[in-house]
């Protein structure tokens, strides 16, 4: 059995098949941060480490591109997970809105 990409890949007659692990997250929504004129960067940016699990490399690049294009997803997992993100990051003051995740065919 091969890792690949956090997916189990097993060689079954010469091709691999994908296994997906129990501890896969399912990933139905996201939460979308909005750019604002309140919160400074390094606020937004210790918020989404803090509470989205972000590398600072990672929350500082979600916070240019809400500023620039106005908003930027953040975070993604299963409803409840969500939920709790979007919730957290409402109480610091964060314009951030929950949606349902597209779900697409396309790779």
């Amino acid at each position: 059995m091969i890792k690949y990409f956090g997916e189990n890949l097993t060689l079954k007659s010469g091709k691999f098949l994908v296994n997906y692990s129990m501890e896969e997250k399912i990933r139905t929504h996201k939460v979308t941060l909005y750019n604002d004129d309140v919160n400074s960067f390094e606020f937004v940016m210790a918020s989404l480490i803090k509470f989205c699990d972000l590398e600072l490399q990672q929350a500082e690049q979600c916070a240019l591109i809400a500023d620039g294009n106005g908003k930027c997803d953040v975070f993604s997992g299963n409803f409840d997970e969500t939920l709790e993100t979007k919730l957290e990051l409402d109480n610091l003051g964060l314009k951030v809105d929950l949606h349902e995740a597209i779900k697409s065919n396309m790779h």
